[in-house]
């Protein structure tokens, strides 16, 4: 396919364009990059206005199986929804399983959803590097519910709250000091919390997990005193809760829209992703010029590594 027939058909909701899109987005090889920014600015003069939502927490939390049914659930009321996955890579030879799609079996043969899982390229902070873009080709082919989900709860998975609306960390109710090991960095960046599995455990266990989960957001999260129903207790075996959990979502995006942080937080993101692509066309221009002339016979062995970088620096500044 051309770009422009990609272009025409992420307009009109064709699910194998939008795939190509993708691919061509989240490519590094030099001859797409240039593809990237034509399919890129186009889909941002169509996108929809989204929601965006982030799923977030421990390996074998169940983010998948709660994705596909909550994802399922939306379809079911008249939304479009689109999944991204993040899949971890290997740091020996570089692959990913990309196993989510099969783990969302109900949207995956969904006509009213899209999933893409991706490889996270050993990239910090949880998600793929072009997400942002992602995000923006999903919204031009007309899907209004965008859902990220990351590779696994840690102190570096703060990039995803810099690409979407709401931050949603699962926990298990079983966990014990789960709490204390996630610590309160991504508690603070999180705006709803899901007891995942409740029925897992008793219902005394489960009301002493949501107690403590309670006390704990009191303490750390900056949502706490603006929004009571912060916890959902949710099981995806038995398909429970997830309705009580879009009420939550949907007086969450109320919230943020009446006291006009929606829009503060998506023009910073804006700003963000504008920054680190400016940054990003300044180390490709620096690569190119130390790789294309002499200037790495200007270092001196006798010189200390800072002063030998301070050198190819200034080199490459006066050109």
């Amino acid at each position: 396919m051309t770009v422009k027939e990609i272009i025409n058909g992420i307009k009109k909701g064709n699910r194998f364009a939008l795939a190509k899109g993708l691919t061509i987005v989240e490519s590094n090889h030099p001859s797409d990059r240039q593809k990237s920014f034509d399919i890129f600015n186009a889909c941002w003069q169509n996108r929809l206005n989204s929601k965006r939502i982030g799923i977030t927490g421990s390996p074998g939390v169940g983010k998948s199986t709660f994705i596909d049914n909550f994802g399922y659930y939306l379809t079911g009321i008249g939304h479009k929804v689109a999944v991204l996955a993040t899949d971890p890579s290997s740091s020996i030879h570089s692959g990913s399983i990309l196993g989510d799609k099969t783990r969302m079996n109900r949207l995956s043969n969904n006509p009213n959803a899209f999933v893409r899982p991706s490889p996270n390229n050993n990239k910090m902070g949880g998600i793929q590097e072009r997400t942002f873009e992602s995000i923006i080709l999903c919204e031009s082919a007309g899907y209004d519910t965008i859902i990220i989900e990351t590779v696994g709860v840690g102190q570096s998975e703060f990039s995803v709250s810099n690409v979407v609306d709401c931050l949603v960390l699962l926990l298990l109710p079983n966990a014990g000091d789960e709490l204390q090991g996630i610590k309160k960095g991504i508690m603070e960046v999180a705006d709803l919390f899901v007891l995942h599995k409740s029925d897992s455990v008793t219902k005394i266990k489960l009301s002493e997990a949501y107690k403590s989960l309670s006390t704990a957001l009191h303490l750390v999260n900056k949502n706490a005193v603006k929004f009571e129903n912060l916890i959902s207790q949710i099981s995806s075996l038995k398909e429970t809760g997830i309705e009580s959990f879009h009420i939550n979502i949907e007086n969450y995006f109320r919230m943020i829209k009446n006291n006009n942080s929606y829009e503060l937080k998506r023009d910073e993101q804006t700003q963000l992703y504008i920054k680190k692509l400016v940054e990003q066309m300044i180390v490709q221009y620096y690569k190119k010029s130390i790789n294309n002339d002499n200037t790495w016979d200007l270092l001196d062995a006798g010189k200390s590594p800072n002063q030998q970088a301070q050198i190819l620096f200034e080199n490459i500044l006066n050109k």
